[in-house]
């Protein structure tokens, strides 16, 4: 699990050591290589960061993103005692950048964004706007986009965005990941 540890330890870097965040960062390897967990474990570790994970793929329209969004950020969750109301109504870019320039100044957010390659299928400008959320906002927020497409194929310019690559596993990766599960096999049988 030692790649796991070196891309946690490379967003911590990237997010605990500066006072102001990147706009982006760009997390991306081939299919299942731990590109998730890794983020998962990172963000487990550094809580004092409020962070919202989304999977873009349930996101079908600009809409639910930005609603699943704002709802994180309040920890409003949608319940039979809200009528499944979201906590603002979000139909336009300008109405969601309104409703995160509400989020206290003082505070530190990151936006995960899960298989960002769902993104391409919608509005142009949905990437460009989030990896832009500190300007428009003058929140210290950043966009955490995961992929296992490269960067050029979601159509963003890569000047502004720092890169994690994950590494496919090696064999001592592939031993540690067996041998972890071993016990709790050998245990059921």
């Amino acid at each position: 699990m030692n790649q796991i540890n070196q891309v946690v330890h490379q967003l911590s870097e990237i997010y605990t050591s500066k006072e102001t965040f990147p706009n982006c960062t760009f997390v991306y390897g081939q299919k299942s290589v731990g590109k998730s967990l890794c983020v998962k474990t990172f963000l487990e570790n550094f809580s004092e960061i409020q962070s919202v994970v989304i999977h873009a793929d349930e996101c079908y329209h600009n809409k639910i993103l930005f609603e699943a969004i704002i709802n994180a950020f309040n920890k409003h969750e949608l319940s039979e005692e809200n009528g499944y109301e979201p906590f603002a109504k979000v139909d336009s870019m300008e109405e969601f950048l309104n409703q995160i320039s509400l989020l206290d100044v003082g505070g530190s957010y990151l936006i995960v964004i899960e298989k960002a390659e769902r993104l391409r299928d919608m509005d142009m400008n949905i990437c460009a706007s989030l990896l832009k959320l500190q300007e428009f906002t003058g929140l210290n927020i950043s966009t955490l986009l995961i992929s296992h497409l490269a960067l050029e194929k979601l159509g963003i310019d890569d000047w502004d965005v720092v890169k994690i690559h994950v590494p496919d596993y090696n064999k001592s990766d592939v031993m540690d990941i067996l041998m972890s599960s071993f016990d709790v096999v050998h245990r059921n049988i």
